[in-house]
Formats: C-alpha cells, sequence, structure tokens
C-alpha cells in the first residue's frame, strides 16, 4: 500500500508538472504567438514589396528601352524643310564617297501617301545616279542605311550612252513627320 502512496503521489506530481507545462505552453503562445502573427505579416508584406519593386525596376527598364525606341522613330520621319535638307546632304554626301555623280529633285509641296492603310505626309523625290554598278548598288545600301524613312517605287537602269557605267533613276518619297 505504500508502494501505491508513493505511485500515487508521484503520478499526482507529474500530472501537475504536465499540467503546469501546457499552462506555460498557453502563455508562451499567447505571448508569443501574436508576435509570431506579426512577424509572419511583415515577411509577407517583404515578399510583396520585393515583388513590386521587381516589377518596378522591369517597367523602368522596358520605359528606358521604349524611349530610346520612341527616339529613333521620332526621328525616323524627317522634320521639315531643314530635315529634307539633312536627307539631301547625306544622299549627295553618299554619292561623293562614292564618286557618283547625283542629281535630286524634290516635289514643291508634300502630300499625304498610303502605308498600309494610314497616311503620312510624304515629301517626292527624284535621284539619278550615274557612276559603275557597283558604286550605285552600294549607294543603294547606304541610303538603304539612314534612320530615315525613304521609299523608291519607280527605279529605271540604262547604260551610259558615252562612257561605261550607269545611269539610275529613282521615284519615290521621303516621309515626314505630321504636324500634330
Amino acid at each position: 500500500m505504500n508502494n501505491q502512496v508513493k505511485l500515487a503521489s508521484g503520478y499526482k506530481i507529474w500530472i501537475g508538472l504536465t499540467i503546469l507545462g501546457i499552462v506555460i505552453n498557453i502563455g508562451l503562445l499567447t505571448m508569443f504567438g501574436k508576435d509570431w502573427k506579426t512577424v509572419n505579416q511583415q515577411q509577407k508584406q517583404l515578399q510583396e514589396l520585393t515583388v513590386r519593386i521587381n516589377t518596378q525596376q522591369e517597367l523602368e527598364n522596358q520605359q528606358q528601352a521604349l524611349n530610346s525606341q520612341f527616339l529613333i522613330l521620332d526621328n525616323f520621319f524627317v522634320k521639315g524643310e531643314s530635315g529634307v535638307a539633312a536627307v539631301a546632304q547625306k544622299l549627295e554626301q553618299a554619292a561623293d564617297n562614292l564618286d557618283l555623280l547625283l542629281s535630286l529633285t524634290f516635289e514643291d509641296f508634300p502630300e499625304k501617301t498610303d502605308i498600309n492603310g494610314t497616311y503620312q505626309q510624304g515629301l517626292g523625290i527624284n535621284a539619278t545616279v550615274e557612276g559603275s554598278y557597283q558604286a550605285v548598288s552600294s549607294w543603294v545600301q547606304q541610303i538603304e542605311k539612314l534612320p530615315y524613312f525613304i521609299r523608291f517605287t519607280e527605279i529605271e537602269i540604262s547604260p551610259l550612252r558615252l562612257s561605261s557605267g550607269i545611269k539610275a533613276e529613282f521615284s519615290g518619297t521621303i516621309f515626314l513627320k505630321n504636324e500634330q
């Protein structure tokens, strides 16, 4: 019986310690549970902010790329008489570098020209180039590389009568920036 009393009192102590442990755990969970929830909420907010920051950086990078593309496209269309003069100068410079004889004439007034259903201001241009076939071919390749929208719609090529080489006549349009 004495053993049973000792066992019962040991059992009571064990139950008491277990209950005390549970109470302490509940107390700690209550105290630190709020802090734990706060930490979890702040971690979620931090993750959301990180995603927003990454998205914002991506958007800024895209904006820079679009701005540079816009500037290229904005300069693609010639602006006014000074722009046409600059294009003429580039055409003449390319011809001079290749020892070609170049004659340029421009229409007096720009007209609206259809580009895939969109009308764009364009100034008619006629260019006559005389020289070797290779030089004329190189001139055309240089014109294709210019940062302007120039479209030649008619091309006539014939041999030169008094010397070797060819005469190439180009008719087309230099597209202008539409006035807003």
